[in-house]
């Protein structure tokens, strides 16, 4: 056995193997526990980034992980000097070794794309926990104005702005924001995110002097204060 075939995990994981590189690379795992056990966890990495989010990589990723694999030397487990191929197979060595190469990528985008989105899932996961304690509390209140409801709790001291489907989604170049509104003025709550099904995320906010909240569009990026008429206001009690 070629001692160069440990390095084809990541390229079966993503069937990037021919037919015959395939059953020969499964006849391999079949023997070799550590290349089967690697070859399942990028196949469960695989899946599960086939789930998640699509999420824009940071500024400069690609140039980083291409440099990485330049800098990384390829190496195969401990094993006996390889017979000598025959002169038919010695195009093969130059494909194992793009082969290996692509696998080494395709660990490290697997891996930055894992840890991003698990990062999303535990922040979606505290907001709806927040959430559900807020209109779950046993002074809950509802008001509803226009396409849009905030339920707050004077214990809890917050509430929850939940737009409905009617909100217009920001046209390019803009961003929706969100203002607390008081007797002192309004203070930015933020810009207003939307769920991978396109609607728009519940904002949790604090109540302490809080009437009103309002949404207002914006410049991308949102503004210091509010510059165009609010698309949604809500009474906060």
């Amino acid at each position: 056995m070629n001692p160069d075939v440990h390095t084809l995990t990541g390229a079966y994981a993503m069937n990037a193997l021919d037919e015959d590189e395939r059953r020969e690379f499964e006849r391999h795992m079949a023997v070799c526990p550590d290349c089967e056990r690697e070859t399942r966890e990028l196949e469960r990495t695989a899946a599960h980034l086939g789930l998640a989010a699509a999420t824009a990589p940071p500024p400069g990723l690609r140039a980083k992980v291409l440099a990485e694999v330049a800098r990384t030397r390829q190496q195969s487990p401990l094993a006996p000097p390889p017979a000598a191929l025959p002169r038919a197979r010695t195009w093969a060595m130059p494909v194992v070794s793009l082969l290996a190469a692509a696998s080494v990528l395709a660990a490290v985008v697997f891996g930055i794309g894992v840890l991003t989105a698990n990062q999303e899932l535990t922040r979606e996961r505290a907001l709806m926990e927040q959430v559900t304690a807020i209109v779950s509390a046993p002074d809950a209140r509802t008001e509803v104005a226009g396409n849009g409801k905030v339920v707050s709790s004077k214990l809890l001291g917050k509430a929850v702005l939940l737009a409905g489907d009617q909100v217009p989604a920001p046209r390019a170049g803009n961003d929706l924001q969100a203002w607390a509104i008081s007797d002192a003025g309004a203070v930015s709550l933020g810009l207003m995110a939307r769920t991978h099904s396109g609607k728009h995320e519940p904002m949790v906010f604090p109540t302490a002097g809080v009437s009103k909240i309002g949404v207002t569009l914006e410049p991308a990026g949102g503004s210091a204060r509010p510059t165009s008429a609010p698309v949604l206001l809500v009474p906060v009690a």
